[in-house]
């Protein structure tokens, strides 16, 4: 690369770090994209489905306090499975419980605010709410996705060079049984003389080794095609895992004195009253 290069490039990357958002130590959430199935059909407010649904959310965001994962299906009738509610959330394992926690209530206001659906997805930097009236547990799914790739700089073919290496190698330690936190993983690489390059990528802790190798793959794929263009900034997110990239210092934690963070099994489940429900009606409505 020509040493006239790398100064543009440098100062450029001093922009973005004094620009762009951080999650690290930060408890706002970072909203990325949501979805709604609106195939599968809608629920009416006050319906069977939405009491299972603010049911669902609220037993979740109290168990997101103490873990990073946590998945639960609702239903009030015991016999009515047409309005049972399946629900997960999925939090990055790089991040603390109180940014964990945020998020999810940030996530469930959310969903609920855009989508009348009876199967949804909301991503955000820290974490993925989903919902839907089939089982969505243990099952690996790839789509919806949510791909971004920020700022693209010439950089020479560098990002291209070190990218899949890098990737690479966190594959097989998400996978591997030795992990310390199950299928995720975490490095940061030098990226010119003064600058690193901050990679993540994570599954969801319900599927199999090969699913969550098969998955992260793909995202690979994805990803590489914004080194490749030298962007400087990626995210890579659908249901059962994500990838992300970045050349911002600390945008999350990769040391090694990171603890595993415990998984507890789920609280049995509490619904909540009827006036809870009706409270939170008439908090959305005099939002709109």
């Amino acid at each position: 690369m020509a040493l006239k290069t790398l100064p543009i490039i440098m100062f450029t990357l001093l922009c973005l770090i004094c620009n762009w958002k951080s999650s690290d130590g930060n408890d706002d959430s970072v909203f990325l994209a949501w979805k709604c199935n609106d195939s599968k059909g809608n629920y009416t407010e006050n319906s069977p489905y939405h009491i299972n649904l603010l049911n669902a959310f609220s037993n979740l965001t109290s168990l997101s306090i103490s873990q990073t994962f946590a998945n639960l299906s609702t239903s009030t009738d015991e016999n009515d499975n047409t309005n049972k509610v399946y629900a997960l959330y999925d939090c990055r394992k790089d991040l603390t419980l109180t940014t964990c926690h945020h998020c999810v209530v940030d996530a469930t206001d959310n969903i609920l605010h855009r989508c009348p659906s009876l199967e949804a997805i909301v991503m955000y930097e820290e974490c993925v709410v989903r919902y839907a009236n089939r089982p969505i547990v243990s099952i690996m799914e790839q789509i919806p996705y949510f791909s971004d790739c920020k700022f693209s700089i010439p950089d020479g073919g560098e990002l291209s060079r070190i990218i899949k290496p890098i990737f690479t190698n966190l594959i097989d330690e998400a996978i591997s049984n030795n992990s310390r936190l199950k299928y995720s993983a975490a490095k940061n690489e030098d990226y010119f003389e003064y600058q690193k390059v901050y990679c993540l990528l994570q599954c969801t802790p319900d599927i199999t080794q090969q699913e969550c190798k098969d998955c992260l793959t793909e995202a690979m794929n994805k990803t590489i095609d914004c080194a490749n263009s030298s962007g400087m900034i990626s995210y890579y997110i659908v249901p059962s895992c994500r990838m992300r990239y970045d050349v911002i210092r600390h945008f999350f934690n990769v040391s090694s004195s990171l603890p595993p963070m415990a998984m507890s099994s789920p609280p049995p489940f509490s619904p909540i009253s009827n006036a809870a429900v009706q409270l939170r009606m008439f908090a959305k409505n005099t939002a709109r």
